[in-house]
């Protein structure tokens, strides 16, 4: 969903639109439908189609081109059940995120949405590297100029980068985890226990194990990056 109020795509709409292509793969993108919205805020229609037509032509003419479909949503309800319902009538599909970590044994970081992140994250952690190695440097040089208040400052800063040097650390780490062995294991306990009777259930499952792996490791990646 693409707000037609906003001047342009921004940076951060456009990564988080290229990784949605990388975690769908597009052999799947018949299934996606991309909607503008808020036509009703705008003063001036003619506006929203200069942009409706920038946005068909720069960025989602692939998707177009694929099998997906562009519509505007009117905010009503029985538009978006109408959408809905438009989906549940598509094939069951296993997204490319799927295929990688439990069908390949992909890490996260092997995986095309993965790639996409690894060097800003490792780029993040080289540049608060260097600018704990530079906070540090002040330190010394404010204790040998007995300047206490200038270097508590220092202190609080170079702990603030440590702290953010942590948390980029902390992403690289699960970027290189084999989630997919550890899913298809935890799979495969729960089929002898026969809780899975049939394929269904286990598409929704890993469907599932997809979604979260994309909100709760990929996805913030994306936003701050």
């Amino acid at each position: 969903m693409h707000r037609i109020t906003d001047n342009k795509m921004s940076g951060g709409a456009q990564r988080y639109f290229e990784m949605f292509k990388s975690l769908c793969g597009q052999q799947n993108l018949g299934n996606v439908v991309l909607l503008t919205t808020m036509w009703s805020e705008l003063k001036d229609e003619a506006v929203g189609l200069a942009r409706e037509r920038e946005l068909r032509s720069d960025f989602w003419n692939m998707m177009e081109s694929s099998g997906s479909t562009i519509r505007r949503f009117d905010g009503s309800r029985a538009m978006a059940e109408a959408f809905v319902c438009r989906l549940m009538r598509k094939r069951d599909i296993v997204l490319d995120i799927q295929n990688e970590l439990v069908e390949q044994g992909k890490r996260l970081e092997e995986t095309n949405a993965g790639k996409l992140m690894v060097p800003r994250v490792e780029n993040n952690i080289t540049e608060a590297t260097e600018k704990i190695h530079d906070i540090g440097q002040k330190i010394e040089h404010a204790k040998s100029y007995s300047k206490p208040e200038e270097l508590r400052n220092l202190e609080a800063q170079r702990r603030t980068l440590m702290d953010q040097q942590k948390k980029h650390v902390g992403q690289r780490m699960r970027l290189q985890k084999k989630t997919g062995e550890e899913v298809a294991q935890k799979i495969e306990n729960e089929k002898k226990k026969g809780r899975w009777r049939n394929g269904l259930s286990i598409f929704a499952t890993l469907c599932g194990i997809a979604v979260s792996l994309s909100v709760n490791v990929i996805l913030p990646l994306v936003g701050g990056c």
